[in-house]
């Protein structure tokens, strides 16, 4: 615990020296973040520390296939542990200079470690799809332009009608994005400057009312490219929890950041085993994939059970394979049909999407949620997305919320719910 709290102190310094430039960091941490990553004893308080650390050091774990364990004993039986110690980290500047970089975990041959294998790929342009802007609504000319594309006419069904007329209102709104709101980042730096420079002009000639006109109107122009900046970073990073107007920009762009590099697929491998890891073979591959799938039967897919054993042999230990693959007994209470729906064959773990989990606000009942999720996934594979979930509390203090979110390692959720 002593060396690990001498490289968090470590890490700390760096990020104060290194500042705006781009900084990696790969290796063995020898400390996991969740319990989802350790088969074996967890260390909560080693974890947390951990967290806090690539909190105040503005680090970003890359995307990393491969192994998901990189770490094991090599002891069998019930002696077998197994972490996700071994990590690559990066700061917002990396992802801003290198978006389109993903790190492997090999296979750890004669060694107990898997080794990291980043690559950093060549950036390839593509077509965006459109997206509408929650901040063009507040241009004065948004509702002008809307009403003269919508009012012109147009003839066929209704919905017809009601398709072409969003369609023809898509360039509209790309021209008046261009126009007035393209690059805005650099435009909110331009505006500020030129407000700068103005306010500076009226201080040495504080008589001049033209001069102060201008003034008034630059800082119009510069509040209103600010808030448009900070909306279309918020929309863009899918923050619903956050409030505009206290100029969270550089946490937005953090989170845009790291949702592109989670978003995007840089390799895969192939039904012969090779990883593809070229732009242009990787998008042949999907399209190669989906064209042979859709409009075939089932019967001549992939074998169901084959790929399943695959899964089970990469995820779980071969102690544990028999225990997943033993036949089920409906009538000795192994299986249990879903209410109405055994005619159709249908279990109740097919509903078991989205799932709520109700405990008291104490650390010592959420270790317990945290161990039990943390035996799924070390039987099954499957552990809960903690980007997609949230924590909701009910009479709990701040401070006491916070050391919880910690523990659970993710985001306070608030119910739109009236009491």
């Amino acid at each position: 615990m002593v060396d690990r709290r001498l490289l968090w102190a470590a890490m700390s310094s760096l990020h104060l020296n290194i500042g705006a430039f781009s900084w990696i960091q790969m290796g063995d941490f020898n400390v996991v973040l969740r319990r989802s990553e350790r088969i074996g004893e967890f260390d909560l308080p080693a974890a947390s520390e951990f967290r806090q650390c690539l909190l105040a050091t503005n680090m970003e774990e890359m995307i990393t296939r491969g192994f998901w364990f990189t770490w094991t004993n090599c002891r069998g039986g019930g002696g077998t542990n197994m972490s996700r110690i071994d990590r690559v980290l990066v700061n917002n500047s990396w992802l801003d200079v290198f978006p389109d970089t993903e790190a492997l975990a090999h296979a750890p041959g004669i060694s107990d470690h898997c080794s990291l294998l980043v690559t950093v790929l060549k950036e390839v342009a593509y077509r965006r799809p459109f997206r509408f802007f929650n901040f063009w609504m507040k241009h004065h000319q948004f509702k002008v332009l809307v009403r003269t594309s919508w009012d012109a006419p147009l003839n066929g069904s209704a919905m017809f009608r009601l398709t072409m007329k969003l369609k023809r209102l898509k360039p509209v709104l790309r021209e008046l994005n261009k126009k007035c709101f393209s690059n805005i980042s650099h435009r909110v730096v331009e505006a500020r400057q030129h407000m700068d420079a103005l306010q500076l002009l009226c201080a040495q000639n504080a008589g001049d009312d033209n001069i102060r006109a201008q003034e008034k109107e630059a800082v119009r122009l510069y509040m209103e490219l600010s808030a448009a900046e900070e909306s279309f970073k918020k929309q863009k990073s899918r923050v619903n929890w956050l409030a505009l107007g206290d100029q969270n920009t550089k946490f937005f762009h953090h989170k845009v950041s790291c949702n592109r590099m989670r978003n995007k697929i840089f390799s895969l491998v192939n039904a012969e085993g090779s990883r593809l890891d070229r732009p242009e073979e990787v998008r042949q591959e999907i399209i190669e994939f989906y064209t042979n799938l859709l409009g075939t039967k089932f019967l001549h897919r992939r074998d169901a059970k084959g790929c399943l054993l695959q899964i089970i042999k990469r995820k779980v230990p071969s102690t544990m394979h028999s225990a997943l693959i033993r036949p089920f007994n409906i009538e000795n209470g192994d299986f249990k049909y879903h209410p109405r729906c055994q005619a159709l064959d249908l279990s109740h773990v097919i509903f078991a999407d989205d799932l709520f989990v109700l405990s008291s606000a104490h650390e010592g009942s959420l270790q317990v949620v945290l161990n039990t999720l943390g035996e799924f996934h070390s039987f099954s594979g499957l552990q809960p997305n903690m980007t997609k979930s949230a924590v909701f509390f009910s009479g709990v203090s701040s401070a006491h919320k916070q050391s919880l979110v910690a523990l659970l390692g993710m985001l306070e959720g608030f119910a739109a719910l009236r009491g």
